[in-house]
């Protein structure tokens, strides 16, 4: 049964009648103003207890296995990252290798260049050498050529000379 505010008060004004206003007063607020069904025991409150102990506990567990879980993705992108800087670190080894490599090739380019640049220094020092002595065998020949001819043009003259003479002698 629900107790109405307007019965509150009539019951107010009876108790302040009989009892006065202090104690009327103090009765009031000692009775609730609801109905006493509507108050918890101590079984309801350990039956609620004992219910919220076990949600806890529930979810608890439930926090605890989410938990575990997140740890165990952790862990397991801690270990692909420690694959990833495994695979990183051989790339890594891979690439000083070809660096030493590159190394060597270069140190072998500069060696062959070196060796190649003395040897056309000395080809072309011969070159030059055999083309000069080439040069000042091609003038002599060619001197000792022109000689020759202007000896043999020397003689031709004074051999057509001495014909035109004699036919004019003879005519």
């Amino acid at each position: 049964m629900t107790v109405h505010e307007q019965q509150r008060h009539a019951l107010y004004t009876k108790l302040e009648q009989v009892l006065g206003t202090e104690h009327a007063a103090t009765f009031m607020q000692l009775t609730p103003p609801t109905e006493w069904t509507d108050f918890a025991t101590k079984h309801d409150l350990d039956a609620l207890r004992v219910g919220l102990e076990a949600r806890i506990d529930r979810l608890e567990a439930e926090m605890k296995a989410g938990f575990q879980a997140v740890d165990e993705r952790f862990e397991a992108v801690d270990h692909q990252h420690r694959a990833m800087d495994t695979r990183f670190k051989a790339i890594e080894n891979r690439f000083d290798a070809v660096d030493q490599r590159f190394e060597s090739t270069n140190t072998k380019l500069d060696a062959y260049r070196s060796d190649t640049n003395t040897k056309l220094d000395a080809y072309r020092s011969d070159t030059n050498t055999k083309l000069d002595a080439y040069r000042s065998e091609t003038i002599g020949e060619m001197q000792r050529l022109f000689r020759n001819q202007t000896i043999w043009l020397i003689g031709l003259v004074l051999a057509v000379a001495s014909l035109f003479i004699a036919t004019a002698r003879f005519l």
